[in-house]
């Protein structure tokens, strides 16, 4: 499943590419992409509820929030 999120609280593109980075060692994330100039993630997950959760919390390591889009 194709996954869209809005992401805010990131203030480098190098802390972006960190983020994706251990985003996609996640189990079950697949070709996460942060595109930090426009705030946003997207990325596959067999189970999308338990990878937003997994992503949320590292996220919070680097100041951010994750939301998903609808």
């Amino acid at each position: 499943m194709k996954v869209k999120a809005k992401i805010s609280g990131l203030t480098c593109p190098k802390c972006a590419k960190s983020l994706q980075n251990g985003i996609n060692l996640i189990d079950g994330v697949k070709n996460a992409k942060i595109d930090f100039e426009a705030g946003v993630l997207t990325f596959d997950a067999k189970n999308a509820d338990d990878a937003v959760k997994q992503i949320a919390l590292k996220a919070k390591d680097f100041d951010a929030v994750v939301t998903i889009v609808k």
